[in-house]
């Protein structure tokens, strides 16, 4: 990024006055020129007042088009200017409602980088007159370091786009993007902006980003719902990240998922992990309601290999809830559903760990072993952790997983792991027994009986059995 081009955009800005909306229409899928999406941007740069659209009705006639596909290819050679201004609305689905339905699998309009550009959709907030209320939507985007970067930015949304996908929804492109989408700030070449807030990701295609499909940076009040993050867009075919969401740079009270079905993010098929939360600082990030390591019903594994990692002196976070409209369905992964290390304060509650939605079923591979390995596991000094709690819609049920249903070792203290269901179904009526072992703690271990009658309680009401 040029940040000194920023600052002269905004001492322009700031002369100038640019107050007037305006709409702008792409007609062409050439990179520059008349009716390009880059002369729609350059129109529109530093808008401060009013809202403004750019809008797509582009002709099948277009050297772009592939009828194929029916889809039209925007092919980039330099970066788009950036999205500088305030109120502007960057709206693909408008190609559909302009020229018909062409693409039933999603976007009609697919942005590419030729070279490995920084970014398509580059959205900058430098001051408080600029950076706000924009909305990109409606596009497939590959072969960029971020296919859309926000930094700095304010109240802005990123919905119904396929972020590392071709339109067809299923395709990685050829040349993946680094990461789908950065939201950030800070300090850059000596100049400062706050740290993106506000921000909604939404409803998008998340998948087959070479490093993570979504990283918050720094960033807060982000809400992420209604995604597929490493999956295609059926949610049942593994489109991996190598980092579904990465949580870093004292990232602060961010929400992946929500409390009703149109907000779970299906987060499954990513390389590494589906969530991390990582670094000192990285505090009040709440991640529920969400499918992690299964496809879109629930019911079938699409795995992770780590669920959730919270690591590094993230503390404070919250995997779950405190009511079942906030459960995570954490099964599958190929290591640990909710893996806490060196990190301090936080709650996992009501979640199904190594069950399917329904909490009556396990998973296991062909060879008839359990699939994820550990369910909980904390390990290298966490401390004050919480795993469970004193109320019924608290309760997690850690069950069917190949190793230890919750382990925690490595000089870990003052941990509590009460109130939960371990190595049943939800409803304490059949035994979905934690193969090795159902619970180890500070190392003292606590086999269980064969006789499948035994029942283990635990403090707060916490059932082993």
């Amino acid at each position: 990024m040029r940040v000194k081009h920023i600052a002269m955009a905004v001492a322009f800005l700031l002369v100038a006055h640019q107050l007037i909306a305006e709409n702008q229409v792409v007609t062409t899928t050439a990179d520059s020129g008349e009716g390009s999406l880059r002369a729609a941007l350059n129109a529109l740069y530093g808008t401060l007042a009013g809202s403004s659209t750019v809008s797509f009705d582009i002709p099948t006639s277009d050297p772009g088009f592939d009828p194929a596909s029916g889809t039209w290819t925007i092919t980039l050679n330099t970066n788009l200017p950036y999205v500088l201004g305030n109120s502007i609305t960057i709206d693909g689905t408008t190609q559909t409602a302009n020229q018909g339905d062409l693409n039933p699998y999603g976007p009609e309009i697919a942005i590419v980088s030729s070279s490995g550009l920084t970014f398509a959709f580059g959205v900058v907030g430098p001051n408080s007159l600029v950076g706000h209320n924009h909305t990109i939507k409606g596009f497939a985007m590959g072969g960029f370091e971020y296919a859309v970067m926000l930094f700095g930015a304010v109240n802005c949304t990123v919905s119904d786009c396929y972020i590392g996908v071709k339109p067809d929804g299923v395709t990685p492109f050829a040349r993946p993007n680094t990461y789908g989408i950065g939201v950030t700030g800070g300090t850059y070449m000596g100049y400062t902006t706050d740290y993106s807030h506000n921000i909604t990701i939404a409803d998008n295609v998340v998948s087959g980003n070479s490093i993570a499909g979504i990283a918050l940076v720094g960033a807060y009040g982000v809400t992420v719902a209604g995604n597929r993050v490493g999956c295609d867009r059926t949610g049942t075919v593994a489109v991996p990240n190598s980092q579904g969401i990465y949580i870093t740079s004292a990232a602060h009270d961010n929400v992946v998922g929500g409390e009703s079905g149109a907000e779970r993010n299906i987060l499954s098929g990513n390389t590494n992990a589906a969530v991390v939360m990582d670094g000192m600082n990285v505090r009040g990030n709440t991640v529920k309601g969400n499918y992690i390591g299964l496809d879109v019903s629930g019911s079938t594994p699409l795995p992770n290999h780590y669920g959730v990692i919270i690591q590094q002196r993230a503390n404070g976070n919250t995997v779950g809830g405190a009511a079942e409209s906030a459960r995570n369905i954490i099964s599958c992964n190929s290591e640990i559903g909710v893996y806490i290390q060196a990190a301090d304060s936080n709650r996992v509650s009501a979640n199904y760990i190594g069950l399917d939605k329904t909490g009556a079923f396990s998973f296991n591979d062909q060879q008839g072993v359990p699939m994820q390995a550990n369910g909980v596991e904390i390990n290298s000094a966490g401390r004050h952790n919480i795993i469970g709690g004193p109320t019924t819609g608290e309760r997690n049920v850690i069950s069917g997983n190949k190793i230890y249903g919750c382990i925690y070792y490595g000089h870990c203290s003052h941990n509590n792991i009460a109130g939960n269901y371990i190595g049943t179904d939800d409803d304490f009526n059949r035994f979905l027994r934690n193969v090795v072992m159902d619970y180890l703690q500070e190392d003292v271990i606590s086999p269980l009986e064969d006789d499948p009658t035994t029942e283990k309680e635990d403090s707060n009401d916490q059932q082993i059995a």
